[in-house]
C-alpha cells in the first residue's frame, strides 16, 4: 500500500501544487481524485482514504465550492484545493 501512496503522491506534485496562483486553482473532490488515480492504479489497493491521507499529508488544503451531485445538480461541498503546475513546471 505504501507503493501506491508514493505513487500517488508523485503523480499529484508532477501535476499540482498545495500553492499557486489564482488563474491556475481548480477544485476537486476525494472521488474524483480517486477516479483520476485508478487509471494507474489497481482499483482494489487505493480508496478514498488513501487519497484522502496523501493530499492531506501533501499540505493540500479544502475550501468551500462548487460540485455536481449524482442528478448534475449543482451544490456547494468542500473540495480540496490544487494548483495546475504549467507544462513548463512540471517534473
Amino acid at each position: 500500500m505504501e507503493d501506491y501512496k508514493k505513487e500517488m503522491l508523485e503523480l499529484l506534485h508532477r501535476y499540482y501544487r498545495p500553492i499557486g496562483e489564482e488563474e491556475n486553482r481548480i477544485f476537486a473532490s476525494t472521488a474524483k481524485l480517486l477516479a483520476m488515480f485508478r487509471g494507474v492504479i489497481p482499483h482494489q489497493p487505493i480508496g478514498e482514504h488513501d487519497v484522502y491521507e496523501v493530499l492531506k499529508d501533501a499540505g493540500f488544503q479544502i475550501e468551500k465550492g462548487l460540485a455536481q451531485d449524482e442528478n448534475g445538480d449543482e451544490i456547494e461541498a468542500f473540495l480540496w484545493v490544487l494548483y495546475e503546475r504549467l507544462s513548463s513546471q512540471q517534473t
